[in-house]
């Protein structure tokens, strides 16, 4: 799956995980040292952490709809944030991808093939 920006078809990125098990939310990225071009989907989750990781991510919080509610740039390992209410599921990617595609809060994002 690729995860794409609605209102230019700009590719986010090309491989889009979906996390389904508890296992792959539990586990996430933790261990990876490299996740350009990919991406993974937590769908019903509001809450993420960089515990255990590697390496900074950007996260991005989506509604149901896949606008974008808030964002998150480059959050270092170790880190906690609060949930996001208004959120139904977080895009975990590597740091800077969110600033290097132009993702603003209020952008609409979908899943193609």
């Amino acid at each position: 799956m690729k995860l794409l920006k609605k209102n230019t078809q700009t590719e986010i990125c090309s491989r889009l995980h979906k996390a389904e098990s508890f296992m792959a939310k539990a586990i996430g990225l933790i261990g990876k040292t490299n996740f350009d071009g990919q991406g993974l989907l937590f769908e019903n989750e509001r809450w993420p952490h960089t515990f255990f990781m590697s390496m900074p991510i950007d996260i991005l919080y989506v509604d149901k709809e896949m606008k974008v509610v808030k964002i998150n740039h480059s959050l270092p390992p170790w880190r906690m944030v609060l949930p996001t209410l208004k959120a139904w599921a977080i895009i975990e990617l590597a740091a800077g991808v969110a600033q290097a595609k132009q993702i603003n809060v209020g952008d609409e994002l979908y899943v193609g093939h």
